[in-house]
């Protein structure tokens, strides 16, 4: 979800304006970028958030344990229309 998460905003939210591993900034591509708002960063940021509490070395002894499926498929979901909306402007 993580990787997943990190190339929609590198791809489709920056519009590869900034690539990961890239030296160089494509400023030619910022014509390209729309408004980008708090509310891309609320979503983003929760996103991120609940995905690096399970991508960083846990332990069950301070209550974080892999999610359930349900979470998971609330998490998909939530990606998923995101991106649709993303996709649409």
């Amino acid at each position: 979800m993580r990787k997943t998460w990190e190339r929609l905003v590198e791809e489709w939210l920056l519009r590869g304006v900034v690539k990961r591993f890239n030296l160089g900034i494509k400023t030619q591509n910022l014509k390209h970028i729309d408004t980008i708002d708090v509310n891309d960063n609320k979503i983003i940021s929760d996103a991120m958030e609940k995905c690096s509490k399970h991508v960083h070395d846990t332990t069950p002894a301070i209550g974080i344990n892999s999610p359930h499926y349900d979470k998971l498929a609330d998490d998909l979901s939530v990606l998923e229309i995101y991106f649709n909306a993303l996709k649409k402007r």
